[in-house]
């Protein structure tokens, strides 16, 4: 009987042991920790029984190409390695093969940044249900104001079963950030009437513009067109220091 009882522990150590939560050993990290993005064998929102509802078979690419790309690194502003690269949108990470031909994830921080297949992935901070965090975007413009692309791709679980097992697929689920100079993004829908609630600043200026040169702002290159032109405006003077010599 004792035999018994302690195989069975072991047995519930080793199961347990397998679903262990990422955790930073850094506790100053906490509030950076990345998007918690769905996984092929996380469970299915909504599930009350995860263990029975896993996704075995998945169609589609978790990857926004799936061929490696030669990329440069640059670290702490330096040039660092190069090496074949591809983007993980399901992860967030960026994958290199090593001299070996083995697959490796670069390390995810501010200071390490990965340009291939003609983007630069960078770690910027953004907000999400009003806590900090961290995850790769690209740049779209320079500038006080920047707006930012989100590659991202999540697993969406089909209603049909293909022999007991739930069927899923990757789905597109990009999204697009304004980050104002030293302040954390915020996630922004590419509208006219989202955009001027933004800049609302210079919600006059920005709306002759847009009329003027009749910019779709739902297409991401008059989107940024149009913030590169609010970088240019002449932000106002505190009141207090107005009249001041």
């Amino acid at each position: 009987m004792k035999n018994i009882i302690v195989l069975f522990l072991l047995i519930c150590s080793y199961s347990f042991g397998q679903f262990t939560p990422y955790s930073d050993p850094n506790p100053a990290n906490y509030r950076f920790l990345p998007e918690d993005f769905d996984t092929p064998f996380g469970p299915i929102q909504g599930s009350t029984n995860w263990r029975q509802n896993l996704v075995y078979n998945i169609t589609g690419t978790p990857y926004i190409l799936d061929d490696y790309k030669e990329g440069t690194t640059t670290i702490l502003n330096k040039k660092g390695f190069t090496a074949p690269m591809r983007y993980n949108a399901a992860k967030d990470v960026v994958e290199f093969l090593d001299d070996k031909k083995i697959t490796k994830e670069l390390l995810r921080r501010p200071y390490i940044k990965a340009t291939f297949d003609g983007k630069t992935y960078e770690v910027i901070s953004y907000m999400k249900n009003e806590e900090e965090r961290l995850a790769y975007f690209n740049r779209l413009n320079t500038g006080k104001t920047q707006l930012l692309f989100k590659p991202k791709k999540i697993v969406k679980p089909s209603t049909q079963k293909f022999q007991g097992k739930i069927q899923a697929s990757y789905k597109d689920a990009s999204m697009y950030y304004l980050k104002r100079e030293k302040q954390p993004a915020q996630m922004v829908r590419l509208d006219k009437i989202n955009l001027l609630i933004v800049l609302h600043d210079q919600k006059e200026a920005v709306t002759k513009f847009i009329s003027d040169y009749k910019l779709n702002i739902k297409k991401e290159s008059d989107a940024v067109r149009l913030i590169e032109y609010y970088n240019t405006l002449r932000i106002p003077e505190p009141l207090e220091k107005k009249g001041q010599s």
